[in-house]
């Protein structure tokens, strides 16, 4: 066990660090607590990113990447993203981090202060909750919503990760293999490519493409690429692109990130064949882990209940994909609740309280107004 005493802790401000990065990785930890993340989000979104890091003996024990997202008229919201990274995980030095955590958000005058934990550290709730963390409402900006996600084994072999998947999946895998589709990595010089796939199929879902401008797109990839954190494949049919995938990777996980395709050659399997073959390339690469990102929780628990899944579930965007990545197997993750700390007791009442409810029913810049004027009288 360490003393607080002997702990010395360090802030930094933005800035590609691979001393902490090298960290993260060694703690589990997700990319989006990476310093090559939070240069991106920093120059696609301006969000500023502050890092604080918790060393004993000048080895690193703790840490937590913070994000500042400054909504007009209302102020500061801090954001931590899948963390704070914990290597050792002992009571005194997650109280140490969350301890660290809320004299930051004091400090800088935060409303209020946003943790998404990563599934890995579920142990760290009880320890947020007895330091006066509650449950953010789904209401109040911002609105991360990864409620689950897939995971395969890849120390499994080709014929095992097959055997875990629906017969159905397998069958279409296979009369896939027999179709003239080429599965191809790509380059910087296809993002193009990729990111008209990504509208369609955004429109598609009357949604927004992950990655919302090409200018972003070009952008992740030239911060991410020389690290050998991002990959694009595409799958090729007589010579036209029709579908592709941006995938991220860090330490010992591949992670199937975004997904785009015109819908030609639905005939030849697609979707089946260029899942199977991005499976079997992150497995030749030598990570152990390949993550699906996103189930719709809702959509699981439907799914995997005995009874029919009810046409309300079914008309979810995000049934399709939760149904068809369920279908290949391995184990269903959960993540714990998003956490909010609230500095001011008033500013607590007006956010969470009051604007909470009106969030609900109208829409965001209303209710910014609507705080904005209560604090001016």
């Amino acid at each position: 066990m360490v003393a607080k005493k002997d702990m010395d802790v360090e802030y930094k401000e933005r800035g590609v660090d691979l001393e902490w990065d090298a960290f993260v990785d060694k703690t589990g930890g997700d990319i989006h607590q990476t310093s090559l993340w939070s240069e991106y989000e920093y120059n696609s979104k301006n969000w500023r990113g502050y890092r604080f890091i918790v060393k004993n003996e000048n080895n690193i024990v703790a840490g937590c990447q913070i994000s500042i997202i400054t909504i007009r008229f209302l102020g500061q919201i801090g954001y931590v993203q899948m963390g704070p990274c914990v290597n050792e995980k002992s009571s005194d030095t997650i109280n140490i981090v969350i301890d660290e955590l809320k004299k930051f958000s004091r400090k800088n005058r935060l409303l209020y202060l946003i943790i998404a934990p990563n599934f890995k550290d579920a142990d760290i709730v009880p320890h947020l909750e007895l330091k006066k963390f509650i449950v953010k409402k789904q209401s109040l900006p911002p609105a991360p919503r990864l409620d689950a996600t897939l995971l395969l084994d890849l120390a499994l072999s080709e014929d095992a990760l097959l055997a875990q998947m629906k017969s159905m999946r397998k069958r279409n895998i296979r009369k896939g293999l027999t179709m003239p589709v080429q599965f191809k990595e790509g380059s910087r010089k296809d993002l193009k490519t990729f990111y008209d796939l990504s509208v369609i199929t955004a429109n598609r879902h009357k949604a927004a493409p992950g990655i919302s401008t090409l200018e972003g797109l070009y952008m992740i990839w030239d911060l991410m690429s020389p690290y050998g954190c991002i990959y694009l494949h595409e799958g090729v049919v007589e010579g036209e692109t029709v579908c592709g995938a941006l995938s991220f990777a860090f330490g010992n996980t591949f992670q199937y990130t975004y997904w785009g395709w015109n819908c030609k050659y639905n005939d030849y399997y697609i979707s089946d064949v260029f899942q199977w073959n991005l499976i079997r390339y992150a497995k030749e690469k030598g990570y152990k882990y390949y993550d699906f990102v996103q189930l719709d929780l809702e959509c699981v628990k439907a799914i995997s209940s005995k009874s029919d899944v009810p046409d309300s579930i079914k008309q979810k965007n995000f049934y399709g994909p939760t149904l068809f990545k369920m279908q290949f197997g391995g184990s269903i993750v959960t993540y714990p609740s998003i956490y909010a700390y609230f500095p001011n007791r008033m500013k607590f009442f007006l956010i969470h309280k009051i604007a909470g409810s009106i969030l609900a029913r109208i829409n965001l810049k209303s209710v910014i107004n609507f705080i904005y004027g209560l604090s001016r009288r």
